[in-house]
């Protein structure tokens, strides 16, 4: 609302047609009469001011219009913080305001050609879209989740024990790293003293996911140094605490390599 209200503000005195006049004086004279100095800037001893029909009249040793209808328009195209309390705002007028405007014209005629509405409707049909898109992306997660409950009970079947560590790991396809971990979850649920080394596979990159049991921690089982080893395998790596860990692996091929060797790391840690 500021930067709206700025932009308003500096068109409106472009359009009054402000005569722009321009008086050189010693530096003393010109602070007496209110001539704004620009922060940073050193002056010389006789200065330019350059009044704006009275409404704003500042220190500039730079080149002006005769008169502000010149200027022809005047858009704010950026606002940023430079320092604490410190606002600034770029701006563009007169011709490059034109080709802005060309520009987003240009650019909402492609959108409303991509969406086959009329520009008006744009906002109305990309609305319709992001309600169409969130309604897709609930019914993906049902389907996930149902696919993740498959899974869990496939990879809670294939379980092994080193010790009185019970130990799952299997290698997925497609699972976000939140979706190994609610299948880590499952496999302390199940087993009270568990190790759980969750792998998937996304576009030739792997994540891997190492969760332990309070139980398993206790007997000296480290998830987050498990997770060193195991992503070394396939040439990545990471690590975490005793009982969450994650990392990440390159040599998709080497994966089943890495898990194997779980089971070793578990004994020797376990003593």
């Amino acid at each position: 609302d500021e930067i709206k209200d700025v932009q308003r503000r500096v068109n409106k005195k472009i359009l009054e047609a402000l005569p722009v006049v321009t008086n050189e004086m010693n530096l003393e004279d010109a602070e007496k009469t209110g001539a704004r100095a620009l922060f940073g800037e050193k002056y010389s001893r006789v200065v330019r001011v350059v009044n704006m029909g009275g409404y704003s009249m500042e220190l500039c040793g730079g080149t002006h219009v005769s008169n502000t209808s010149e200027i022809g328009f005047f858009k704010i195209v950026s606002e940023s913080g430079v320092a604490a309390g410190v606002r600034r705002i770029e701006a563009i007028t007169g011709e490059g305001v034109l080709a802005l405007m060309e520009e987003m014209d240009n650019t909402l005629n492609n959108i409303s050609k991509m969406l086959k509405v009329k520009p008006e409707d744009v906002i109305s049909r990309l609305s319709a879209y992001i309600t169409e898109n969130k309604e897709a992306q609930k019914e993906l997660a049902q389907i996930r989740a149902k696919l993740a409950g498959g899974m869990a009970e496939s990879i809670l079947a294939n379980v092994k024990e080193v010790g009185d560590v019970k130990i799952v790991c299997a290698a997925l396809d497609g699972l976000a790293t939140d979706e190994l971990r609610a299948l880590g979850d499952k496999v302390k649920d199940k087993y009270p003293c568990s190790l759980s080394v969750l792998a998937s596979t996304n576009d030739g990159k792997i994540t891997f996911v190492a969760m332990a049991s309070k139980e398993a921690v206790a007997k000296g089982i480290h998830a987050g140094n498990i997770l060193k080893k195991v992503a070394a395998v396939t040439g990545g790596g990471g690590g975490g605490r005793p009982d969450n860990a994650q990392a990440g692996g390159k040599d998709v091929l080497k994966l089943d390599n890495a898990l194997a060797i779980v089971d070793e790391i578990v004994a020797e840690q376990i003593g």
